[in-house]
C-alpha cells in the first residue's frame, strides 16, 4: 500500500510541475507575442510615414497604422 501511495505521490508531482510549466509557458508567450506586435507596428507606422503608402505590420494581419497615440506624462 505505501508503494502505491509513494507512485501516485510521484505521479501527481510531476502532473503539477508539468502543467505548471504550461501555464508559465502560454503566459511567457502572449507576453512575448505582444513584444513582438508592438516593435512590427512602430516599424510598419515609420514605413508608412516614409512612404505614404499603408503598410501591414505583418503579411496576415488586417489593419495597418493611421496614428500614433502620445502621452507626454508617460
Amino acid at each position: 500500500m505505501t508503494t502505491l501511495r509513494h507512485h501516485f505521490s510521484r505521479y501527481l508531482i510531476a502532473a503539477l510541475v508539468v502543467i505548471g510549466v504550461w501555464q508559465a509557458g502560454e503566459g511567457l508567450y502572449i507576453f512575448c507575442k505582444a513584444k513582438v506586435a508592438q516593435e512590427l507596428i512602430a516599424h510598419a507606422w515609420t514605413a508608412s510615414r516614409a512612404s505614404g503608402a499603408p503598410v501591414r505590420p505583418w503579411p496576415w494581419a488586417d489593419t495597418f497604422p493611421v496614428a500614433r497615440l502620445r502621452v507626454p506624462a508617460h
